[in-house]
């Protein structure tokens, strides 16, 4: 049985679950899955596509640094051509982050604000981010390399040296003030939600008085 969590006692009765993952490891699939379930997720990938976009901050830094070629025909910048630049090269993939990761932890603060309830952070780099820091305990979805690999190739539509590429960039850090749960997804679809709703059944509902 796993010990129960009281929702509600950090400030405004509001619990976050940092939800992250090795790329392909399902956490997707996770934070899907609680979205329909009705609990509000703040996708970290996501919002990196927003403050890239034309006219922020982050996108003269990121064609500053890496030029006009990972640009796509509407003067947008090309995710797929940047990706291919920035998981090659270490230094490169580094550079990124460091110029997307604050305006994404930026907004993720701003969507905190006034928030109440059960809340879920989804960031495949939350601690790389900080964006740990803003949570209460952590999930990390996991899965066998050799499986991730043949989901990006089947996903992404890549060679397998470009996956393994992908998959080699990513490093895992785990926080050490922070509780962690393992959500192992080598498995059925059917075990993966088993799993979730262990996780979910021991953080009690909170209910407003």
């Amino acid at each position: 049985m796993l010990p129960a969590v009281k929702i509600g006692r950090r400030r405004n009765n509001m619990y976050v679950i940092g939800l992250t993952g090795m790329i392909a490891s399902g956490k997707s699939t996770v934070s899907g899955f609680l979205r329909q379930k009705g609990i509000r997720i703040l996708d970290a990938d996501k919002i990196s596509h927003q403050v890239i976009l034309k006219g922020q901050p982050a996108f003269e830094e990121i064609v500053a640094y890496f030029g006009t070629d990972c640009l796509a025909y509407d003067g947008q910048i090309d995710r797929r051509k940047l990706g291919t630049i920035v998981f090659s090269e270490r230094e490169k993939l580094e550079a990124l982050n460091r110029i997307v990761h604050p305006r994404v932890t930026e907004e993720i603060l701003h969507c905190l604000k006034e928030q109440k309830g059960l809340m879920v952070i989804d960031a495949p780099l939350l601690v790389q981010a900080g964006l740990d820091r803003l949570c209460d305990e952590i999930w990390n979805v996991c899965a066998e390399q050799s499986l991730r690999i043949a989901r990006i190739i089947a996903r992404d539509h890549l060679e397998e040296e470009q996956a393994l590429a992908r998959v080699r960039s990513q490093q895992m850090h785990m926080p050490e003030d922070k509780p962690v749960y393992t959500i192992e997804n080598s498995g059925s679809y059917e075990n993966l939600i088993e799993q979730v709703n262990n996780q979910l059944a021991r953080i009690e509902k909170y209910e407003e008085t």
